[in-house]
């Protein structure tokens, strides 16, 4: 079935993808069932490229590095008879160079150059904005601060989504960054933790994700936010628990509901209070004390600049270019050669237990 798959992907697009699952146990499960069920992998995509075309953007074109958000070329549905529960695929764009979770685990003791966490700060920014209003932004806006409520960046045509499962095993690393070539692109993947801020929708995405990552409105249990709505704050607070890992240079997860975060006893990193700033004002335990994302849109932008001021600009500079070590970021090689085997580690990750 996977070498089908693989042949097939590779006739039409000449490349391989990363191949995301998705479980549903709809008894008369349809392909349009599917659409609906995979809403992420599909609907995002078809619909921020009606809204880049209505707005005269050539922004979202397939392969444009610049995207935040990994394209979806394609999907497949498979059923397990017997069992009730049936696959669906989605063919993401290829990312080489694993996700965050993995950049983290093979650092070592270096930390992770400043401008790569203000690129990726920013990226993840886009990402929700085009999740919240369908629409991106140009590198050099918001050009200055100005107060812009998250609900005034709403558009009448467009139904806020908010994904409930951002971590960092789900940021993943395309290409080169465009503008910065020394870095990779950090790519939004999973969706299927993805809902619409209606009113009813409220109730049923309680505890929905990863354990460690939600926010703490997300999570039912004795906390004095537990009430408060699923907005477009409940995923700014997972982007900067996303940036707190890069800036831990390991793992942390939300634990207590009930006492703010702040930076591990361990902590040794030499970063900017700007950056440090931002990341802890997005983990407010309160969503109405986060900021808004216009505002961390502006501080992002702000922090690029700002670091490139003073140490040097970093615009155009490819990776075996930097002098500096500290600056430099060595990502890991594609392992495994299009048209060739899986390793016998990554088959295990990938296998699941028989269907009941």
């Amino acid at each position: 079935m996977a070498e089908t798959r693989m042949r097939e992907w590779s006739e039409l697009y000449d490349a391989t993808a990363i191949e995301q699952e998705y479980t549903a146990t709809l008894p008369d499960w349809q392909h349009e069932d599917y659409r609906l069920f995979c809403i992420g992998l599909k609907m995002i995509v078809r619909g921020r490229r009606l809204q880049a075309e209505a707005n005269g953007n050539e922004y979202f074109e397939e392969g444009n590095q610049q995207s935040s958000i990994a394209e979806c070329y394609g999907q497949s549905d498979r059923r397990r008879e017997g069992s009730g529960v049936h696959l669906g695929y989605g063919y993401l764009e290829y990312c080489p160079f694993g996700d965050l979770g993995q950049l983290i685990d093979r650092k070592g003791d270096q930390q992770f150059p400043e401008l790569f966490i203000w690129l990726v700060f920013r990226g993840l920014a886009k990402a929700l904005l085009i999740l919240h209003c369908g629409r991106s932004i140009a590198d050099e806006e918001p050009a200055q601060e100005e107060v812009r409520e998250n609900t005034q960046l709403e558009d009448e045509d467009w139904e806020p989504q908010v994904n409930l499962d951002i971590k960092t095993r789900n940021i993943c690393l395309g290409g080169n960054d465009t503008v910065y070539p020394a870095f990779k692109m950090p790519k939004m993947i999973d969706f299927g933790e993805t809902y619409g801020t209606v009113e009813d929708a409220i109730d049923i995405t309680r505890d929905r994700g990863t354990d460690g990552w939600r926010a703490p409105e997300a999570q039912t249990g004795p906390h004095p936010h537990n009430d408060a709505a699923i907005t477009i704050a409940t995923s700014i607070f997972q982007v900067g628990l996303v940036i707190l890992n890069l800036v831990e240079g390991r793992e942390i997860l939300v634990n207590d509901l009930n006492q703010h975060m702040t930076v591990s006893p361990e902590y040794d990193g030499a970063y900017s209070a700007q950056l440090l700033f931002l990341v802890f004002d997005c983990l407010q335990l309160d969503p109405a004390e986060r900021p808004t994302l216009w505002k961390i849109l502006y501080e992002t932008r702000r922090g690029i600049r700002r670091w490139q001021a003073a140490n040097g600009d970093m615009t155009g500079v490819e990776l075996d270019d930097v002098a500096v070590d500290l600056w430099k970021m060595r990502f890991a090689r594609e392992e495994v050669a299009v048209g060739d085997l899986l390793p016998g580690e990554w088959l295990e990750e990938k296998r699941r237990p028989p269907a009941e």
